[in-house]
């Protein structure tokens, strides 16, 4: 199992004083993909990276026509700083109801115009912010596997949350999530009753992180999602390993 951990481009210049830290002892890291970014400071970091396209707080919805060519936009920047960094993979989210015009079938269109086989499809939650999510339960992401031929990115605090929010037990929820296939995820820890997707380090929620990590296969990859201070970060990676 290759565990690594995720970075805003300005977070992950600002520890690279400390990428000897990181070097040794992330198997990878995963890098957002915002545009206008310069990713030159990252060509000699010497850890494999892997991709996050941009999400709704940057503007991409792939399930609204009206966000369609700002969508394109930010999934083609995403291939090509994964093309950069030969990257095997890039997270995307697949969208959002925004209004009636939005719908699962577009956002379908517009993963499968990027023709890019390294895309993989992340899970969310029912709901945040008053957004409705696209992809969070097999139901509902069963046409866009299905239609996309991509595979998943299976977030284990969605997972969970999603669970909660809809009265399913966590790790039944879970196991069935495990139904996709999924080679890359995500961890974090939260506390479940907040229904929030927190973020926190391992162990300081109520996530059952070691149950969770104990299902997956052995030659996944996996990406601690959690907040960005580094000492924290480094402790996380250890712990999990633990588990």
């Amino acid at each position: 199992m290759k565990t690594g951990l995720k970075f805003f481009p300005e977070t992950l210049k600002n520890t690279l004083s400390e990428i000897g830290k990181i070097r040794d002892a992330a198997d990878f890291v995963e890098i957002m993909a915002i545009r206008g970014t310069d990713f030159s400071a990252f060509d000699n970091i010497g850890v494999p990276v892997t991709v996050h396209a941009e999400h709704h707080d940057f503007g991409s919805n792939p399930a609204d026509p009206k966000r369609e060519a700002e969508s394109v936009s930010s999934l083609l920047f995403a291939s090509e700083v994964a093309d950069r960094f030969d990257s095997p993979v890039i997270v995307v989210h697949p969208g959002f109801i925004a209004d009636s015009g939005c719908s699962v079938q577009q956002a379908a269109k517009v993963l499968k115009s990027i023709g890019d086989k390294r895309i993989i499809l992340e899970n969310l939650i029912p709901d945040f912010n008053g957004k409705r999510f696209l992809f969070y339960d097999p139901a509902n992401m069963e046409y866009l596997v299905r239609e996309t031929g991509f595979s998943i990115c299976l977030d284990a605090s969605h997972a969970a949350l999603t669970a909660e929010k809809t009265g399913k037990g966590v790790l039944d929820f879970y196991r069935e999530m495990l139904k996709f296939r999924p080679g890359y995820f995500h961890f974090s820890d939260t506390n479940l009753e907040t229904r929030d997707d927190q973020h926190l380090h391992l162990g300081k929620g109520n996530l059952p992180v070691g149950s969770m990590k104990n299902m997956i296969p052995k030659d996944a990859m996996v990406c601690l999602e959690v907040q960005p201070d580094l000492p924290g970060m480094l402790k996380d990676l250890e712990y999990f390993r633990t588990l």
